[in-house]
């Protein structure tokens, strides 16, 4: 039977948490420094830093051919690392994504009038991106990428429906949840349309987060699913977040945005109109604790988040350091010293993705709203 996720605290505690988070702790100055050299003409889906402590930073574009390319940035320089070669109209590129000692870049492309997955995987220096060819019979758009920490299995979010100016919009990852191992590819349908997370930490293998009902409103008594594997998909435990137990605010929407060690953050769309939070769980399969750790109203530094990155676990922040970062358009919070801040940043930009940088700071792609293009940008 499942499990309705317990929620931390009293109502009143909850109060004074939302106190303790947001605008009451922001606006910070910005610390974003801009790296110039980024090509021109080239829209970004997707950026992922190498995590061997190389320096290396990838990122997914469609450049100024309209062909989509895997860019590698090293020493200040970018490179075309891959060139699709099929026609624009034919594939998609939507995600690259270094975990343990892979390395992946996702989509899809067509066959005959169906859209099929395309998979690459890294295969060093020397090898550079090879394509792989996908069990017969899976159809849809691969949107998303995430490498297991402990072996050589990625998990996937495969969706029939994918498409690029929605994603380009919102940042939203989602479909049907897979997993890819020695050539197998197991579909967890029974799930429904999810968005995903896994953790980085090899300390949490085997533990993957699935969010349903990521695209559409929530309706009057309905609450939001989250699926909790602990044995990589081999069980899963279902757990309700009920949107009238956060502060008495109301879900419009909610999706994951990634793993802090083995702890889940969820970005939710908040009712009465205007309110965003980030929802933190932690705790067993079956068991989730949940928490709203972030809270903030639409304003001048605060417009809308789409994506989030942390530090590495086992590693330590720098003096004053950011534990982990979140952006969006005009908009960037940090976590410093385990609390929730929001920062002002240098001119009008929407943050499209952001990556761990491996080391210290974060990496992160913004779309000039002034002057047009992006570029690439680094916080400590």
């Amino acid at each position: 039977m499942a499990k309705s996720a317990k929620f931390l605290g009293t109502a009143a505690a909850l109060v004074a948490l939302a106190l303790s988070c947001g605008e009451p702790l922001g606006p910070l100055e910005p610390r974003w420094a801009k790296f110039d050299g980024f090509p021109a003409g080239c829209n970004v889906l997707a950026l992922s830093a190498s995590p061997w402590g190389d320096g290396t930073l990838r990122a997914v574009a469609r450049n100024a051919e309209y062909k989509y390319v895997i860019l590698k940035y090293f020493r200040g320089e970018f490179t075309e690392e891959y060139v699709c070669p099929y026609e624009y109209d034919q594939a998609w590129v939507a995600d690259v994504a270094f975990g343990g000692s892979q390395g992946w870049a996702v989509g899809g492309k067509r066959r005959g009038n169906v859209r099929v997955p395309l998979v690459l995987r890294y295969g060093g220096a020397d090898a550079g991106w090879l394509e792989l060819e996908m069990p017969a019979g899976a159809e849809g758009v691969v949107s998303a990428a995430y490498p297991t920490a402990a072996d050589r299995a990625v998990w996937f979010l495969i969706d029939k429906d994918y498409d690029e100016g929605e994603f380009l919009m919102n940042g939203l990852r989602k479909g049907t949840l897979a997993r890819y191992s020695q050539g197998e590819l197991k579909f967890y349908e029974k799930l429904g349309r999810v968005t995903a997370a896994l953790s980085s930490d090899p300390r949490a293998a085997g533990v993957v987060y699935a969010v349903s009902c990521p695209l559409k409103e929530y309706s009057e008594g309905e609450e939001a699913v989250i699926f909790v594997s602990g044995d990589n998909g081999g069980t899963w435990a279902e757990e309700k977040l009920r949107r009238d137990h956060l502060l008495g605010y109301e879900i419009n929407w909610v999706r994951a945005v990634g793993v802090d060690s083995a702890d889940l953050y969820l970005l939710a769309g908040l009712e009465p109109h205007g309110f965003m939070g980030l929802i933190k769980r932690t705790g067993a399969p079956g068991v989730g604790v949940y928490g709203l750790v972030f809270l903030a109203r639409y304003g001048p530094y605060f417009n809308e988040l789409r994506g989030m990155a942390f530090h590495d676990p086992t590693g330590s922040t720098a003096a004053g350091g950011a534990e982990a970062v979140a952006v969006g358009d005009e908009t960037c919070v940090v976590r410093c010293d385990g609390r929730f801040y929001q920062e002002v940043l240098p001119y009008p930009v929407t943050m499209t993705s952001v990556t761990y940088a491996g080391g210290t700071g974060f990496w992160a792609t913004a779309r000039n709203k002034v002057i047009g293009g992006y570029e690439l940008w680094y916080h400590p």
